[in-house]
């Protein structure tokens, strides 16, 4: 295979929305407020220059439409969403090459489905559905893209439960990272559907909602062979492993560090 030189990005959108559109329950933007986020989006976009971006909370396509076909160097870009079936936010695929198609995933593959002492964990779906694009590079090569958006840190609290006790806290955060960690072992399936026995170039963009040496950051990139197997055993780690853009840029880099956002005061 050639090499292919290109940018990537990945943006979330923060409840992009049009006007006047409810969201979780009576929030809605004002005209002022729609026409202020689109151009700050658009900016954004201005100075990004890519290729092919992911985007995640997406309420309204055609916001994001807007927005894209009004920047000349977005205006003949392809736009795919994952539509979910729920009223969350979705994610989303914009690509300057031509998508030879795509998929949206929601349901857990049955085999990623988690049991623990053989009871089996009651969550079988992505909260936000995963959306997979096979792009056509050139008349020879494609290329494979997921977008995902996994369950945030937020706890995630019962009815009865009070959001300012810190037990409560506990039990909210655990929720969420049990579900997170469900969704994460069903888009390493996914991915593993896609990659083994060929070689396909594979890049998944999303906002994992967690640390790049987080366990369910890991479970999605796969795991590196132990140093004791035979390099025949290696290699069949090798062929389904996904490399950090993280650790790529720190070994280019003078500086260890790279971070996306700063969230209660801390560097992410």
């Amino acid at each position: 295979m050639k090499n292919f030189y290109f940018n990537i990005g990945c943006f979330n959108l923060f409840n992009l929305h049009l006007p006047h559109h409810t969201f979780y329950g009576n929030r809605s933007y004002s005209n002022t407020d729609y026409d202020n986020k689109k151009d700050w989006i658009n900016k954004q976009l201005s100075m990004m220059k890519c290729n092919f971006i992911g985007f995640q909370e997406i309420f309204s396509k055609k916001a994001l439409t807007e927005i894209y076909q009004s920047n000349p160097f977005y205006k003949n870009y392809q736009l795919i969403i994952a539509e979910n079936s729920t009223n969350l936010p979705q994610v989303g695929f914009l690509s300057s090459k031509p998508i030879i198609h795509f998929q949206r995933y929601e349901d857990f593959p049955e085999e990623s489905l988690l049991f623990v002492d053989d009871k089996k964990v009651p969550i079988t779906k992505f909260r936000r559905a995963v959306l997979f694009a096979e792009v056509s590079m050139n008349s020879q090569n494609s290329f494979y893209f997921f977008v995902c958006h996994l369950k945030s840190k937020r706890p995630l609290f019962k009815n009865n439960e009070n959001s300012k006790d810190p037990k409560s806290i506990a039990l909210g955060q655990a929720r969420s990272l049990i579900i997170r960690t469900a969704e994460a072992t069903a888009l390493r399936n996914i991915i593993l559907s896609k990659i083994s026995n060929n070689s396909t170039p594979c890049i998944v963009i999303g906002d994992f909602n967690d640390y790049p040496l987080a366990v369910t950051t890991k479970i999605i990139t796969g795991s590196k062979p132990q140093k004791r197997f035979k390099h025949d055993e290696k290699k069949i780690f090798w062929d389904t492993l996904l490399y950090n853009v993280k650790d790529i840029v720190a070994r280019k880099s003078m500086q260890d560090f790279s971070y996306s956002h700063i969230h209660n005061g801390y560097y992410e």
